[in-house]
């Protein structure tokens, strides 16, 4: 008979432990609900887009940078398809004038959609009645936190301003001719910078130049 008894507790999903008895049908739904899934809430992301200096038609096409932080892949959209078309992830020019070029990702079970980042691409067309004009511009390979704020040297060859354009200003940002840094890490992180000269009623606009250099953070920080 104490067989027979042990065979029927086997067949309703039961085993003894101690004088009680322990059955999955009778355990806390809640509980077991915890212990067999697990999920983690989403994380934030951010995308990270630099200011597009100006271009020449003439040059056909951009190469577009945008990151994501989450290191997914970051897609763009041309609000003026007449001016500039996207494909993957270059803007091809199609006429002068001025685009809107948005670098958005949308994210994914780890990640929520990043909020969406638009700069404005101005395409310009060389003018054969105008001079030409070439940028001189050149950054420290390597710059410590420690040392404070760069300024910047770039000069024209036509004796026109030259403005200056920051590639991740979440690293350092530009006042005039002032590169401030905002954030540096120990290891040394790579900063682009662009002088741009946009012409006038002599000049055409020159062709940008765009620099590395290398922010890094010690002690002093």
């Amino acid at each position: 008979m104490g067989r027979k008894k042990g065979n029927r507790e086997k067949e309703n999903g039961q085993r003894s432990i101690g004088n009680g008895k322990f059955s999955i049908f009778h355990f806390p739904f809640f509980i077991l609900f915890g212990l067999l899934s697990c999920s983690d809430n989403p994380e934030n992301q951010e995308i990270v887009f630099g200011e597009i200096a100006p271009q020449y038609i003439e040059d056909g096409w951009l190469q577009l940078s945008a990151a994501a932080t989450s290191g997914l892949a970051v897609t763009y959209r041309s609000s003026n398809e007449s001016v500039a078309m996207i494909e993957g992830d270059r803007a091809v020019f199609v006429s002068v004038g001025y685009t809107d070029v948005t670098a958005e990702q949308a994210g994914n079970d780890r990640f929520y959609e990043a909020p969406s980042v638009t700069r404005r691409l101005q395409i310009h067309s060389n003018d054969p009645d105008k001079k030409t004009q070439s940028i001189t511009f050149s950054l420290p390979t390597n710059w410590k936190t420690s040392q404070g704020a760069l300024l910047l040297t770039g000069t024209a060859s036509s004796g026109l301003p030259v403005s200056y354009l920051s590639g991740n200003e979440s690293i350092g940002q530009i006042v005039g001719k002032v590169l401030i840094l905002v954030h540096g890490d120990y290891a040394a992180y790579p900063l682009p910078v662009t002088a741009v000269q946009e012409g006038n009623g002599e000049y055409n606009a020159a062709g940008n130049v765009t620099r590395i250099i290398y922010v890094e953070c010690d002690d002093n920080w």
